[in-house]
């Protein structure tokens, strides 16, 4: 049933409609979707980590309201520590390399 309402929003995004659009495309939600990738790596290592911090040092169950802030706050700032390090470093060592021999296989031809 939500079909068609989700269709009109992708429809009124991909037109550049607006208000949604400016606010999407601010430079802190432009980093956080280029970081999401690292997000995805990272939330099962993370909260691996977390329920031994929890359970072992901190001696308490890894749940409720403090568990979920110390996940988010560590999620959010983890995976985009590891795109501006890891991540879009070696994305532009990578492309820098292709280009290189996209040059080369051109000529060498």
């Amino acid at each position: 049933m939500l079909l068609p309402l989700f269709g009109c929003i992708i429809l009124g995004l991909a037109l550049q409609g607006g208000f949604p659009v400016a606010w999407l495309s601010t430079r802190p939600l432009v980093f956080l979707g280029n970081a999401s990738y690292a997000m995805y790596i990272l939330h099962a290592p993370l909260e691996q980590w977390l329920m031994i911090l929890f359970t072992r040092v901190l001696h308490t169950e890894p749940a409720g309201p403090l568990w979920m802030c110390v996940y988010l706050v560590l999620m959010v700032a983890g995976s985009g520590l590891f795109y501006a390090v890891i991540e879009e470093p070696l994305h532009k060592w990578l492309r820098a390399k292709l280009q290189g021999k996209a040059v080369q296989n051109k000529y060498a031809a």
